[in-house]
């Protein structure tokens, strides 16, 4: 019994985890007013520019506006059914009907118009949300009917539905130079959250939708914005210009002494930096913390390592960091270790390899000369990857479908158990548990045994897909 209340305890585990959902942001665009040539096609371009899987962050302030307004509006539904209360008193108190009517009519509709001024106290008390101190929420932000492309309709009533934010805006056109307003409004309440304004010729749109989507998407996101300046230490003296990226976009190209400071949304960002005789630096960091980061990056000197790449028991070229190197024996110089590569064989087969830096004393490279043995695939990992993930999934399946046979033969003998010990029929109950035992057993032993059978080829799927990882190669002198 214990055992069966476990299974069923893990079944329903697995079951919600399946089932969670987390709270979605619904985000659309309608067609802009104005010229009617790219009253369409504008708002799409719009809408590409903003990307998937961003999330929202609702401050505690917005969540009592929210609440506030809502308490409004059902304040506005007991004020206007009291007011068809009262009318409705009225029209029986000035009516030609019996006394006797008259008297029962009026109480009904008083005892209902006091209802409801109860109702518009509590509502009234409740507005001041004394106890209402809520913690802010993270959302999903979506696309309406999951479509970028998909344009909203506004009715014509005005009454905004199933969207929380909504862009609307005008374009005017002048000959081939164009000028949008959008505006982002949320919903429910119909605030405006933004304004936002961009010119361009009719040969820019693309640049023009991308400044008005970036404008969007702060307020969208709706997090503190963080301001980040990249400094890069070179060694004393040495001017040399540094690159700077982050999220894989160029801020600038500057001196080492100089810093670059941008505006962006809180989280993490990935800061990459580079300079000619320098090894390249790339790392990530949670700019959440704070509002204002300073971020010193200090550059060590590049080495120039000769490596030999050789083949034993195989033909083929090398490539590294998109570079064809050639075929083996192949001499490549790099400015310091660690070193990625690929290597094809001559039946069209890839392999990876990974060369770190050998365990010695720092400095003691410069000028090492390293010949280094490599060893190419004989066969396709994407295969064996799919190969793994079908019978990975087939395993879990048959895992799944054993369950209810282990739940229905255990409750059975649950049943024939509990009849027997109250002492209904024992001849007949008796044979019924015999028979129940074996197939409880049986179905738990086929679950069991399939369980089994799911993690062995689990384990199996994540060895073949380990498998595309590369070789990781220490080279000795």
């Amino acid at each position: 019994m214990k055992l069966r209340k476990a299974l069923c305890l893990s079944l329903i585990v697995v079951l919600f985890s399946f089932s969670a959902f987390s709270v979605d942001w619904v985000l659309a665009i309608s067609a802009f007013d104005g010229d009617k040539d790219f009253s369409s096609v504008i708002p799409k371009l719009i809408l590409a520019e903003i990307p998937d899987g961003l999330v929202r962050l609702t401050t505690s302030n917005e969540m009592i506006e929210n609440k506030k307004k809502s308490i409004m509006e059902e304040r506005r539904k007991l004020q206007n059914s009291m007011q068809a209360k009262i009318s409705a008193r009225d029209a029986v108190v000035f009516s030609d009907k019996p006394e006797f009517q008259k008297k029962t009519e009026i109480l009904k509709y008083e005892r209902e118009i006091q209802d409801l001024q109860s109702q518009i106290f509590d509502n009234i008390e409740e507005y001041e949300l004394r106890d209402y101190i809520p913690e802010p929420v993270e959302a999903n932000v979506v696309f309406w009917q999951k479509n970028r492309e998909s344009l909203f309709s506004i009715p014509s009533n005005g009454k905004v539905t199933g969207v929380d934010g909504l862009i609307s805006g005008n374009i005017t056109r002048y000959a081939d130079f164009i000028h949008v307003k959008a505006e982002l409004t949320l919903y429910p309440g119909g605030v405006k959250a933004g304004s936002f304004e961009s010119a361009a010729t009719i040969h820019e749109m693309d640049l023009l939708a991308s400044e008005i989507a970036a404008g969007i998407l702060d307020t969208v996101v709706n997090t503190i914005p963080v301001s980040i300046a990249v400094t890069a230490q070179l060694e004393e003296g040495d001017t040399s210009p540094v690159s700077v990226r982050i999220d894989g976009n160029k801020v600038s190209a500057y001196s080492g002494a100089e810093t670059n400071r941008r505006t962006y949304q809180q989280g993490v960002h990935e800061i990459s930096v580079s300079a000619p005789g320098y090894k390249d630096k790339t790392f990530f960091y949670d700019f959440s913390n704070d509002t204002y980061f300073n971020v010193t990056v200090i550059m060590e000197k590049a080495e120039d390592i000769k490596l030999t790449l050789n083949l034993p028991d195989a033909s083929g070229s090398f490539t590294y960091s998109a570079v064809n190197a050639g075929e083996a024996p192949a001499d490549i110089y790099v400015n310091g270790l660690p070193l990625m590569g690929a290597v094809r064989s001559d039946e069209g087969i890839s392999g990876f390899f990974y060369v770190d830096r050998p365990n010695v004393a720092q400095g003691s490279l410069s000028g090492s000369e390293y010949s280094i043995n490599l060893s190419v695939r004989y066969s396709d990992p994407n295969d064996t990857i799919e190969k793994s993930r079908r019978n990975m999934y087939t395993a879990f399946g048959l895992l799944l479908i054993s369950l209810p046979f282990s739940f229905y033969f255990s409750g059975r003998l649950d049943s024939a158990t509990n009849a027997y010990n109250a002492g209904s029929q024992p001849e007949k109950i008796q044979s019924a548990i015999t028979r129940d035992k074996i197939l409880h057993y049986v179905s738990l032993g086929a679950s069991v045994a399939l369980g089994i059978n799911w993690g062995i080829r689990l384990g199996g799927y994540i060895k073949a897909a380990n498998s595309l990882l590369p070789e990781i190669i220490i080279p000795e002198e």
